[in-house]
């Protein structure tokens, strides 16, 4: 059972109160910068700015700080996200962010994914051998823990899952998520089942795979995807570590291959020179084997006796 606060409005003289010493102490030491910050928010939380006649908190902070209103709402945010991050911590600790922190953390929609990304950057400074957080670290860990959220709220449930278990980096898996949504939807399907399968994979490599597929009707990219279907490999190389050199030397390969198969196909069925026995259908169906398929011979065997007006026997 969680203990419930009663906040109680701010009379006419409190709110006036709270607003000088908002303003005494907003830019003077840290200390009093902190007083500040509680003196922001509690103006905002006991709604003092009602009892001082303005309708909200904007109204009463331009009217009341001119041009520092601005910092006046940092200094009101920092708290609410300082208080955010004490409400989701495991053992309930407290805060006292740099307002520069709190405002960065604040551009994150949950209270959770604020503490994330502050224990990231703790975990970053902590890499380097340093007990403090930078803003450098705060501003990589934001920007880490967006990325993930935006591929947790995709409808690619294969992302999420991989980036969890760590088979996919959350930059990789944003940058795979846009590229599948460039993909007609039966090519998205086909990629998404190889990404998984294999365990992962380079998303330029995936592009590669899905335009082939979307592409099928050509013997090269056929080819391609045949080879991909039956080996899980591009270039002899797996997928999970392919590169586009590898895509590259495949579809190379596959254009040779092709283009031999074509090559046989017009030897075979070229036009030649074959001479036939008019009583002698067995002799003549023997020619044929040496260049048709020998079924293809076995019929003609008999259907050329029967042009002939003679038996398979050669009697007439």
């Amino acid at each position: 059972m969680t203990d419930s606060i009663v906040l109680i409005p701010m009379t006419e003289t409190e709110a006036r109160t709270c607003v000088t010493d908002i303003r005494e102490h907003m830019r003077v030491s840290d200390e009093q910068h902190q007083l500040a910050r509680q003196k922001a928010f509690e103006l905002w939380q006991r709604e003092g700015f009602k009892a001082l006649g303005y309708k909200s908190y904007y109204e009463c902070a331009k009217k009341e700080f001119g041009v520092s209103f601005q910092h006046v709402y940092r200094l009101r945010d920092a708290v609410e996200v300082e208080q955010d991050l004490s409400s989701v911590s495991p053992t309930g600790e407290k805060f006292a962010l740099p307002e520069t922190h709190a405002r960065r953390l604040k551009s994150l929609p949950t209270a959770e994914s604020r503490y994330e990304a502050l224990k990231t950057a703790e975990q970053m400074a902590s890499s380097e051998g340093s007990d403090t957080v930078a803003q450098r670290h705060i501003e990589a860990a934001v920007n880490v823990t967006a990325k993930k959220l935006r591929v947790f709220a995709s409808r690619y449930a294969p992302l999420s899952q991989m980036v969890t278990t760590g088979a996919l980096s959350v930059e990789d898996a944003e940058d795979i998520a846009v590229r599948i949504d460039r993909l007609k939807p039966q090519a998205k399907g086909f990629v998404l089942q190889h990404l998984v399968r294999a365990g992962g994979m380079r998303g330029d490599v995936l592009s590669f795979i899905g335009e082939q597929y979307q592409r099928a009707d050509d013997p090269i990219a056929a080819l391609v995807i045949q080879t991909v279907n039956a080996t899980g490999c591009l270039d002899g190389t797996l997928l999970k570590n392919a590169n586009m050199d590898n895509t590259k030397r495949a579809l190379y390969e596959a254009r040779l291959e092709v283009e031999s198969e074509q090559a046989q196909h017009e030897e075979d069925y070229g036009p030649v020179n074959l001479t036939l026995w008019e009583r002698d259908v067995e002799r003549s169906a023997a020619a044929l084997v040496t260049i048709i398929d020998k079924a293809w011979a076995q019929l003609l065997y008999y259907r050329l006796g029967e042009a002939l007006g003679v038996g398979t026997d050669g009697a007439r």
